[in-house]
């Protein structure tokens, strides 16, 4: 993961007298998405962890500091509809055949990516995958 700090002004406090005036610093770490997607190498192309939310606006690809990959379904979470919406829209996004390994009625879902390698997955995920940071 890549770090890097910035110092923001936050605050600039002055003394009604005068005498005396004050910055306010605070040194923020900044994180840049794309490395904490979780990818595994087999035999047959690359297993992804990744966390789908249904019942979303539009189908769409995040990341987060914490949940890794995040993928936002617009289909409700009935008879197998986000999986289906999942494995067409993966399979549209990486142009190779997308089977579910395991998570079928969960929200975590290992995907395998047929006969694809791993710097053509990063490559298709950083055009696509909006970076988000963490809420605290």
């Amino acid at each position: 993961m890549h770090v890097s700090f910035s110092i923001w002004l936050v605050g600039l406090n002055f003394d009604p007298t005068h005498t005396q005036s004050y910055l306010s610093l605070e040194i923020r770490e900044t994180r840049r998405c794309g490395n904490s997607m979780k990818l595994q190498k087999i035999a047959q192309g690359i297993v992804l962890d990744v966390n789908v939310r249904p019942n979303s606006k539009e189908f769409k690809v995040s990341e987060t500091e914490e949940d890794g990959l995040v993928v936002f379904c617009r289909e409700t979470p009935v008879r197998g509809r986000v999986n289906r919406e999942l494995i067409k829209e993966l399979s549209r996004l990486f142009k190779r055949r997308v089977h579910i390994l395991s998570g079928f009625t969960s929200k975590q879902k290992r995907v395998l990516i047929r006969d694809i390698e791993t710097n053509e997955v990063r490559q298709a995920l950083n055009a696509t995958v909006v970076c988000t940071r963490a809420r605290r």
